[in-house]
């Protein structure tokens, strides 16, 4: 069908299409401008047709990189990405200390000395706290991001943040009740939790398709900082009078991230789900994708409204909700609903992978592994240590370069496949013993650095493209969870289960992988420059289910 040719527009066809009605009529000087200036951006012709089809390309080729969205994203990833790392590794260099005051602080209340096996057990406690009020972060932000919207849930994350850091900050103050220490990083690890599941939600719900990829993988880079920051900040600050100054970084940087949360726009997709508000998606479009005439708008908008919907199906139509969509497939049995519960399941099946490449879990524990495993010394252990996390940061920068140009399929299926040999080497090395000891070294390092620019970043946001938004919040939250738990049991479970069998250990990582990477390979749709219902029409065919998706 002919919308637009050298002899003007043709009313009655974007009629027909629902995209331009008699109200924009007057427009038609825009809409000619607009073709215009797609023609003098892409420096080429506009063809003497266009069609319907083309136009989201049209669109998405003059879009840049807004200078909110840019903010928008390291607000994000610094009050989400950021944050975790730091949270995670802000007491491994000072941890004597801390060890130190919290022993302290018992024998001032009790007059005597605590045992070692009940403070290295309380140690434990301190530190597994995190994960666990992260989970609860996480369901305390699928219970408010829909109703107050995605803005002020990553503002409420800040706002829950501050007299968690201020309690850790100030904790030897309090001595001796090193209790405030402990309360102040459950409040961290809250706020944490509701910033990760936020900062997907509220980045993929604003962000033009084809920037997706490339803002995606920021993540990595900017975790990686954290973890670096840690281990500066910690070595320097590892000193009995000085290790609470280590949480004056986290706390300026959740400061910066509030203000950043305070001018944003709020999500153009919540604002139409949730509050029909098209005045102010429109506002929040223009930000966030760079749109300026009202046929540009108009036809996001379109997308943003057609999201997930069955061509068939009216938009106000009722659908299941995303936990009885994905865990009660009796209730929503439905063509839709099984297309969508197969790509949730998907995405939520590549996060599970990449934890199961051990990079997260063997990363916590490499010192360990370098030392008494592969037979290192202790100082070459320790900068082996650092070094891996020194090189990571340039390497986080590659898939930025890669993930639009690669896609992300290729990209998983190789960085999957070369953990397994990495793991494969890491297990023959130390079976090998200290003849081997740099062979681990190098494996270890393979496997980090691989899944870094691979897996690693692309998991982070990979499972938001397979789901129309509608179920994107609900989706984020069951990975997020799943991943916080399978973290506790993998943390847990590695350390107990290397002592005891060595090598043979890293078994729990290479079997799961290879059946992983086999699902992966049958299942993973590649998402490049792909809207979500696209992807949706392509698993749809797969499961030969007769459906297909507006796009």
């Amino acid at each position: 069908m002919r919308y637009i040719s050298g002899r003007g527009v043709h009313w009655e066809k974007l009629d027909q299409v629902g995209i331009v009605g008699a109200e924009e009529r007057r427009s038609a000087a825009g809409l000619c401008r607009f073709a215009i200036r797609a023609k003098e951006y892409l420096g080429r012709k506009v063809a003497p047709e266009v069609y319907r089809h083309d136009w989201p390309s049209l669109i998405e080729a003059k879009m840049g990189l807004p200078v909110k969205l840019l903010f928008l994203s390291l607000g994000l990833y610094f009050a989400g990405s950021f944050q975790q790392a730091y949270l995670l590794s802000i007491l491994n260099q000072p941890y004597l200390e801390v060890q130190q005051f919290i022993n302290e602080s018992i024998i001032a209340r009790t007059g005597e000395p605590v045992e070692k096996t009940f403070l290295d057990f309380l140690w434990s406690g301190i530190n597994v706290i995190n994960p666990v009020s992260g989970i609860v972060g996480q369901l305390l932000s699928y219970a408010v991001c829909d109703r107050f919207g995605r803005k002020h849930t990553a503002i409420l994350s800040c706002i829950i943040a501050i007299p968690g850091l201020l309690l850790s900050l100030f904790s030897k103050l309090t001595f001796p009740y090193f209790e405030f220490l402990v309360a102040g990083r459950f409040l961290w690890g809250l706020s944490n939790g509701v910033a990760t599941v936020v900062q997907t939600v509220w980045l993929i719900e604003s962000a033009p398709v084809q920037y997706r990829g490339n803002i995606g993988t920021w993540q990595e880079g900017i975790a990686t900082v954290g973890n670096l920051l840690t281990q500066a900040v910690g070595v320097a600050l590892a000193t009995s009078t000085l290790w609470p100054f280590i949480f004056v970084v986290p706390f300026g940087v959740n400061l910066v991230c509030m203000c950043i949360f305070i001018v944003m726009p709020e999500s153009p997709q919540w604002l139409l789900m949730h509050r029909d508000d098209r005045a102010e998606a429109e506002r929040a479009l223009k930000a966030y994708h760079g749109l300026r005439t009202p046929l540009e708008i108009e036809i996001q908008l379109e997308k943003c409204r057609s999201d997930g919907q069955n061509k068939t199906a009216k938009l106000d139509e009722k659908r299941p909700s995303g936990f009885k969509l994905m865990f009660c497939p009796w209730l929503a049995s439905d063509d839709v609903s099984v297309v969508v519960r197969y790509g949730a399941w998907v995405g939520i099946m590549v996060k599970i992978a990449y934890v199961f490449t051990g990079a997260r879990v063997i990363r916590s524990f490499n010192t360990y592994i370098y030392h008494q495993m592969g037979g290192l010394s202790l100082g070459v252990a320790q900068w082996g240590s650092l070094g891996n996390t020194i090189v990571r940061l340039p390497l986080a920068v590659i898939p930025i370069f890669l993930v639009e140009r690669v896609g992300r399929r290729p990209l998983m299926l190789i960085t999957q496949l070369l953990s397994v040999f990495a793991l494969s080497s890491v297990m023959i090395c130390i079976q090998v013993g200290p003849a081997a000891k740099y062979g681990t070294l190098v494996s270890i390092s393979a496997l980090l650095f691989s899944t870094s620019i691979g897996i690693g970043c692309i998991s982070r946001f990979y499972s938001a493209e397979l789901v129309p938004k509608s179920l994107l919040l609900g989706t984020v939250t069951i990975l997020s969870i799943l991943e916080s738990m399978l973290k506790i049991a993998l943390d847990f479970g590695f350390y107990p289960l290397a002592n005891a069998v060595g090598a043979w250990s890293m078994l729990i990582f290479i079997l799961p992988s290879i059946a992983l990477l086999v699902l992966m390979w049958q299942s993973c749709p590649e998402t490049k420059g792909r809207s979500v219902n696209a992807v949706l029409n392509d698993m749809a065919l797969r499961l030969n289910r007769k459906v297909s998706f507006k796009v």
